[in-house]
């Protein structure tokens, strides 16, 4: 093993650690979602509101102790380790920050029974936001590498769903048409997600992910 690629490793296990505890709480979260747990009586929604809450405030108090290089710019990244190391690890790092912030918009979308998200959940939108708008693209290299990463999907798909502002919709689905990655259905999610947000603005308020996917597709929604 080269010494970049053993420094990469090295400075790479809190971040996946991070990662791999965020999955686990977010795991739990989709259990509790609409389609895996009941509310039909409110005491059912009062229960699952308890839950998500614990399950938020375990995923903040994780956000608190988050790896010191989740704590640092790219540009400070790239002055202390050299580009073969920093890129990657910047990429990780990035990639659990952007995940931190969608979970807590999912959450928000489970809890929110508004038509439209929560101050909480769009500030975490914001941040999710700015992420994607430093993501580097170049079209024009025809090497698929260059496209964007499949792992930003989720984020960006949430983003779509979540905002009843046509033109940060449309940024939003533009994106997931650059994964070009034929295994994670981008372009499907891209369509669901289009299709998913002019619904919602034609109404006026949320629409359930299940139930547009079935008339609009025969099918329950992907995992994703």
């Amino acid at each position: 093993m080269q010494l970049s690629d053993h420094l990469i490793s090295t400075l790479s296990d809190s971040l996946f650690m991070f990662y791999y505890q965020l999955q686990l709480l977010s795991t739990k979260v989709a259990d509790l979602s609409h389609y895996h747990r009941s509310r039909t009586t409110g005491a059912d929604q009062e229960e699952v509101s308890g839950l998500m809450s614990s399950l938020q405030a375990r995923m903040e108090a994780l956000w608190r102790e988050r790896p010191t290089l989740m704590r640092q710019l790219a540009p400070e990244l790239g002055a202390y380790l050299a580009s073969p190391v920093a890129k990657p690890v910047t990429r990780l790092a990035t990639l659990c920050t952007l995940t931190y912030h969608t979970e807590l918009v999912e959450i928000g979308r489970n809890l929110s029974d508004t038509q439209r998200a929560s101050p909480d959940a769009e500030g975490h939108m914001s941040e999710a936001r700015m992420i994607i708008c430093s993501l580097d693209y170049r079209p024009e290299n025809p090497d698929r590498s260059e496209y964007l990463d499949p792992a930003y999907l989720r984020a960006l798909f949430l983003c779509s769903i979540e905002s009843f502002d046509e033109a940060e919709t449309r940024r939003a689905v533009s994106r997931i048409r650059e994964i070009k990655d034929p295994v994670c259905y981008s372009e499907f999610f891209a369509t669901f997600a289009e299709g998913l947000a002019e619904e919602q603005r034609a109404k006026g308020r949320r629409v359930t992910t299940k139930w547009f996917c079935w008339r609009a597709f025969g099918i329950t929604p992907p995992y994703l």
